[in-house]
């Protein structure tokens, strides 16, 4: 009739998981608002760099690749 068996404690999340994944990296309210300016900068001009840089040898971005293969149903050339 008794369970016997103890209960399974739930597990706090680790630090790992609550700072990298669902807080911005542990940045989440600790930068006043001028300072998330510089990140949103600084991320915004990376992806433009990366953006020419990929595009130098490849037609499409691959969630693009992704989505024109399936809209033609045929393999779309990847590399220029």
């Amino acid at each position: 009739m008794y369970d016997n068996t103890p209960p399974i404690p739930p597990t706090p999340p680790t630090t790992i998981d609550r700072d990298t994944t669902t807080e911005g990296n542990g940045m989440y309210g600790k930068l006043q608002r001028y300072e998330i300016y510089y990140v949103v900068g600084a991320t915004w001009l990376l992806q433009i760099i990366w953006s020419h840089i990929w595009l130098r040898f490849f037609r499409f971005g691959p969630l693009e690749w992704c989505w024109r293969s399936l809209t033609y149903w045929k393999r779309q050339p990847f590399l220029k």
